[in-house]
């Protein structure tokens, strides 16, 4: 089993597009292309943590054609009407704890933050928004 990570993807939101400068000519097309990439990466076995601005639509369609077990620790853009709707998360929360398993604990919110659980005794800094491990 792998785990990963990813955060705004914006599944469904056409101006993310021309905000931040994606490559595609449509959200259709970006929605395909995100959805192909996920799939050749992540495994039904496998763990997958989203942090956070998954979709401007409901999620479930999107879900069902995800693999792994997908887990959301919700960001700005994850209104609580569409959150409400889906049913395919494994756990929804604003603030999420993981253990590695190398032991390596992580704490995954959307936000920044300055303090947070063992900040000052065994944290280490480090960016999750690419890591993955096995």
């Amino acid at each position: 089993m792998n785990i990963w990570f990813s955060s705004d993807t914006h599944y469904g939101h056409k101006r993310i597009i021309e905000l931040a400068k994606r490559p595609f000519s449509s959200v259709e097309e970006m929605d395909e292309v995100m959805i192909e990439r996920h799939n050749a990466r992540v495994r039904p076995g496998d763990q997958f943590f989203h942090v956070g601005d998954f979709a401007f639509a409901d999620h479930d369609p999107y879900l069902r054609r995800l693999n792994g077990q997908k887990f959301l620790v919700s960001g700005n853009h994850d209104h609580t009407n569409r959150l409400k709707k889906a049913t395919l998360w494994q756990k929804v929360e604003k603030l999420m704890h993981v253990k590695m398993p190398d032991g390596l604990q992580l704490v995954l919110c959307h936000y920044a933050m300055r303090l947070w659980r063992a900040t000052r005794t065994t944290a280490r800094s480090t960016s999750t928004a690419t890591a993955t491990a096995t």
